[in-house]
């Protein structure tokens, strides 16, 4: 609980210390930094021994064993006795000191009622609101103060507390405060201010600044002072239009009279702008395309008569006379909804200089319509500051050991001013040029903290509610480089042997330090190296600090001014015991295994199964070395090694790519799936060696030969369809390639003779997807363009087995499969198709049978027989959709239908001009 001293016990076994405790007082609340923290050490004096702090894992610049006033963070202590004693014993501890708690609240209002209602003319309202004050957080019971209006009344609802207060009035401005049990405070404030109402109201009057505080109207003395009359014809007293108004306004003893400006001269409709920083004015003003008369303007500065006047007399345009007419003048009877009978004036002058605080400034004016006796406005009364505050400071020490500078000062308006209005406190670094630093209202101490190392000068000014400033005069101090050492490393409490620390010191105002080491709890300490000024400085680890407590210590002797580190530990490396694993062949698995430590990390990962347990399997591919890393509960690691013997073997991986539907030869086998084909060869020392063949479907099958194959029965060259010489000698060929090769677009077809095999009547040209075949070619053609028309050139025949007979032909010569989108074949002779079994598919199509897409054009459909239908063409399916264009028919033999035959739900369609004989 806050507030208490609560102990927290921490041991530690030495020779001469037997227990180490911190007694410690939590932050009681938050920002308040009154943490408290007591060392005991049992059985020792505590001035017989010294103490280094730490806070958050930094040098901390505290050297007793009770520290006070702590803001929340991690503290740390070492304890020694100091160096004149027999003994050096070290002790080592720490607590955390907890951040207090907030205490806010919440200021709630609620309206009871507004007096008067309705609001007057020229009224401010009175508010009457209940103040709702809800606390939160803290430590309860609360207390609450409300300001100079006192105490609310206090009472327990919802199972928190809560204060309530009543105010009323036209300016409120009520404060609350809520204290817990601990102290802690917060603050809220409320504001209303009731606002006139304005009515309209009789124009003839005059009107200044409304300057600070209602009644009063404090101006400065500085200040120009605007003003406005206005003047109107009035209807209830008038019966005629004024010809002639002359308005005075006497000039008060406390202005100064050349600085007199006019402003903006209007009536009704009209505005008579007047060029800035004019002190007289006079001109003719032509109305007369639109009013009918001119105006005579003569305004300015009245020296004999101390006065401040204007004239406007209305002029026959015709005459240039005033106007004999009584009610020709220029500003009518007043209509009060439009007021085109009033008119207004502006100008502006300024105090004397000599005007003292407390004078008030009068001005009324006289208004005279035409001959009439003059009419008199309002006095506008103002109240002028003559002089800014005035501000005492607690000056300054000229030389600042700190730079959290303290600022203690005092401002006073001038006697019986309208009072100071805030203070700002401005600082300069040469002098020239000041930069303020925030306001300070009714406050008369405050903080900055500011730079090392530099010289400020400052001053206080303060200003008025009418803005007067003082000057202020300029004071200086310097604030001396700070001389400080943080030692940043180490940062663990925790190091292994051959560890290297980057040792770093933050320096500030000391040119360099020395480095010490201490191997035996800080009881001695031996120098590392002298005057280093470059950081880091590089320290290796070696077997002399295998210590329990290793301190490091960064001082510099002329400055009298050092810092210890944090104590760590340097432990050993583990010492890791890895058997070497029985030899093996390529492709065996080989058990590996180590102890030693708490954790490891085998190497290198392509080869090892488990690279973070002690057991791993290990999948060498030749022999070689595996490693190990093995690493303790401090992070301290060592490296061992096996030797994984692996008996020489052959074993090679071939890839071959394969087009789907195709076969390749392996190890005696034809092979048409993808996968891996071992071939097992004799082996060495128990040791199989092995040739593994890959074979993958190639996607897309792409053929060499580019878009066109070509097929020529003469062709000599190497048959591989790619040129008029290499053609293939035989159709399928081509319409194999075709069907595999997702490039190959056309196949061209020279003169001859072509069956789909030599003895198979089940054989015919079957063609898939998009295959399109052209025929008319004599062999040497470079484009389509230049092939014949002659569709007798190319046969495309069935007479297969013995020539010129039936019986033995092939039952469909070409078959157009469901898989055709767009087959085509154009320029060739079909022919010898002999459908001729009993009963089933091979009795129908003779010539062609169809199952798919496909355009026929300038074809010839010859000597085909079918027993029962279609002997030239049979297309059957709702997928089946032919063109035929320019073909011919003729002497094809069936039962029913010799030539086409289009059904179940097959479309045909031709075009040009076709025959049939």
């Amino acid at each position: 609980m806050r507030g208490v001293l609560t102990f927290i016990l921490f041991m530690v076994a030495l020779p001469a210390f037997a227990q180490i405790t911190l007694m410690k007082k939590n932050e009681s609340c938050s920002g308040k930094k009154d943490g408290e923290i007591e060392v005991i050490v049992a059985g020792t004096d505590n001035h017989n021994l010294e103490y280094v702090w730490r806070k958050d894992n930094k040098h901390f610049p505290q050297t007793s064993y009770h520290l006070t006033g702590l803001e929340p963070g991690t503290y740390a202590v070492t304890v020694s006795t100091k160096s004149t004693s027999s003994a050096h014993c070290m002790g080592f501890s720490s607590t955390v000191i907890f951040p207090g708690r907030d205490v806010s609240l919440d200021l709630g209002a609620r309206l009871l009622a507004v007096d008067p209602d309705p609001l007057g003319c020229g009224e401010r309202p009175v508010f009457t609101y209940k103040l709702y004050a809800l606390p939160h957080g803290g430590n309860p019971p609360y207390y609450f103060s409300w300001g100079a209006e006192g105490l609310g009344n206090v009472s327990s609802g919802g199972g928190e507390n809560e204060s309530t207060l009543v105010v009323s009035g036209s300016f409120i401005n009520q404060s609350v405060s809520v204290i817990d049990s601990l102290g802690c405070v917060d603050s809220e404030g409320f504001k209303k201010t009731g606002a006139i109402k304005f009515c309209p109201r009789d124009p003839n009057d005059i009107t200044g600044p409304e300057g600070f505080d209602e009644s009063l109207r404090w101006v400065s003395v500085n200040q120009t002072m605007d003003y406005a009359v206005r003047f109107e014809n009035d209807p209830i007293f008038a019966t005629a239009n004024a010809s002639t108004v002359f308005v005075t306004v006497p000039i008060d003893d406390d202005i100064n009279p050349f600085s007199f400006r006019l402003g903006a001269i209007g009536f009704g409709s009209k505005i008579i702008e007047i060029s800035t920083n004019s002190a007289f004015y006079q001109q003719r003003v032509d109305y007369s395309e639109d009013l009918g008369f001119m105006l005579d303007v003569t305004a300015g500065l009245d020296v004999p008569n101390n006065r401040f006047f204007w004239l406007l007399e209305t002029i026959d345009p015709l005459t240039g006379q005033p106007p004999t007419d009584p009610t020709a003048g220029f500003l009518p009877v007043n209509d009060t909804l439009t007021g085109s009978g009033e008119g207004f004036i502006f100008f502006s002058c300024a105090p004397k200089t000599s005007t003292l605080t407390g004078e008030t400034i009068d001005h009324q004016a006289a208004i005279v319509f035409d001959i009439n006796d003059p009419l008199f406005t309002n006095t506008w009364t103002n109240t002028v500051d003559a002089f800014a505050p005035a501000s005492a400071i607690e000056v300054i020490p000229d030389t600042m050991y700190t730079n959290v500078i303290p600022f203690e000062f005092s401002i006073e308006d001038d006697p019986g001013g309208c009072g100071v209005q805030y203070g700002n406190i401005l600082l300069s670094t040469d002098n020239v040029v000041f930069f303020p630093n925030g306001l300070w209202s009714g406050e008369d101490s405050t903080s900055l903290t500011l730079s090392w190392g530099t010289k400020y000068y400052y001053k206080i000014i303060g200003t008025d509610f009418v803005e007067n400033e003082e000057e202020g005069t300029a004071d200086s101090f310097f604030v001396i480089p700070q001389r400080s050492i943080d030692l940043l490393t180490p940062d663990n409490y925790d190091y292994c042997i051959w560890d290297t620390i980057e040792i770093t010191a933050e320096l500030i105002s000391i040119p360099s330090a020395d480095l010490y080491i201490s191997i035996d709890s800080g009881m001695t300490y031996l120098p590392l190296a002298y005057d280093v000024s470059s950081w880091p400085y590089l320290l290796v680890l070696d077997s002399s600090h295998l210590q329990s407590y290793v301190f490091l210590k960064a001082r510099h002797e002329e400055s009298d001014v050092e810092d210890i580190g944090i104590p760590f530990t340097v432990h050993p490396l583990p010492v890791l015991n890895t058997p070497d694993p029985d030899e093996g062949c390529h492709g065996d698995i080989f058990f590996v295994e180590t102890n030693g430590a708490n954790s490891y990390l085998w190497w290198p990962d392509s080869i090892i199964g488990n690279p973070i347990g002690r057991f791993s399997n290990a999948y060498p591919e030749m022999s070689q070395y595996a490693w190990v890393q093995g690493t303790d509960v401090f992070g301290c690691s060592s490296i061992d090694s096996v030797w994984l013997n692996v008996y020489p073997t052959s074993r090679d991986t071939l890839t071959q790519p394969l087009c789907e539907g195709d076969s390749i030869l392996i190890n005696a086998a034809w092979v048409t799936e993808e996968g891996y084909y071992p071939t097992t060869y004799a082996s060495i020392n128990n040791c199989d060696s092995v040739i593994v063949t890959e074979v993958y479907f190639e996607s897309p099958c792409i053929w060499t030969g580019g878009p066109y194959v070509y097929v020529d029965k003469d062709a000599t060259g190497d048959n591989n369809g790619t040129s008029w010489a290499n053609a293939f000698n035989e159709l399928k060929d081509a319409i194999y390639v075709a069907g595999r090769y997702e490039n190959v677009q056309e196949i061209w077809v020279a003169e001859g003779i072509y069956s789909p095999h030599p003895t198979n009547r089940d054989t015919s040209f079957i063609l898939s997807d998009s295959i399109k075949i052209y025929g008319g070619f004599l062999g040497f053609e470079a484009t389509l363009a230049e092939r014949t028309t002659d569709p007798q050139l190319v046969q495309i025949s069935g007479d297969i087995n013995i020539a010129d007979t039936l019986w033995d032909n092939s039952y469909h010569t070409v078959i157009l499969s469901s898989g055709c989108q767009e087959c085509v074949i154009d320029g060739v002779t079909i022919t010898y198709g002999h459908a001729d079994e009993a009963i089933n598919a091979d009795n129908i199509g003779a010539g062609v049978l169809n199952q798919g897409v496909g355009h026929f054009n300038n074809v010839v459909f010859e000597r085909n027989y079918a027993t029962d239908l279609g002997a030239a063409l049979y297309s059957s399916g709702a997928g089946a959709n032919l063109i035929i264009e320019n073909c011919l028919f003729r002497l094809n033999t069936s039962s029913l239908g010799r030539d086409v035959v289009n059904i179940n739900g097959a479309q045909v369609e031709f075009k040009g001009a076709n025959g049939i004989h």
